[in-house]
């Protein structure tokens, strides 16, 4: 199973939406949401700003079983003048 981490509801709400057979869980106040995605079971989950929130998360992530993490993200995306590589 993959695990797909972000930071904010915008960065996971898409795929969320692409989820097919979801299943929803919370655990210390974190939503997980396992499906399928494009034929792959997922497991999503919005983990707030910050390296301390992404750590917790993808432990508990791993700990549901994830064989691998992918973190998604906008980043510096937001801001118009960054440019992809600046951060």
């Amino acid at each position: 199973m993959i695990a797909i981490l972000g930071a904010m509801e915008v960065e996971t709400t898409l795929l969320l939406e692409q989820l097919s057979s979801v299943r929803s869980a919370e655990q210390a106040g974190i939503s997980s949401h396992r499906g399928r995605l494009h034929g792959q079971e997922v497991l999503l989950a919005t983990c707030g700003i910050g390296k301390v929130n992404a750590a917790r998360v993808a432990t508990m992530m791993i700990a549901a079983g994830a064989d691998a993490l992918v973190f998604t993200g906008v980043a510096g995306a937001l801001d118009p003048q960054l440019e992809p590589g600046d951060v």
